[in-house]
């Protein structure tokens, strides 16, 4: 995957069921975001996904997901361009 489209998340299982993402946006600048998950619900990340729009070439339109069970958050590529790094691993589904 290239710098610029590469996703960090940072989240507290026991605190909340927030994630903090942040990526470098095309400028190299680091933009980061917040977004709150419900128990069940999936949430779509990518160029024209449902729930969060990253306009960065190097995502695909349907990037990835994040999907909050209670207990911890898994992330699932959604057949990415580039894929999905998990500490610098490539994942197709991996809990955080």
């Amino acid at each position: 995957m290239n710098s610029s489209a590469l996703l960090s998340v940072e989240f507290d299982p026991e605190e909340d069921c927030s994630l903090t993402i942040s990526w470098l946006a095309p400028n190299a600048q680091k933009q980061y975001g917040e977004i709150s998950l419900l128990r069940g619900r999936s949430y779509e990340i990518g160029r024209r996904a449902r729930d969060w729009q990253i306009l960065d070439a190097q995502l695909s339109r349907l990037h990835c997901e994040f999907i909050w069970d209670g207990k911890g958050i898994n992330i699932r590529d959604l057949k990415s361009r580039n894929g999905v790094l998990v500490n610098g691993t490539n994942v197709v589904k991996q809990c955080l």
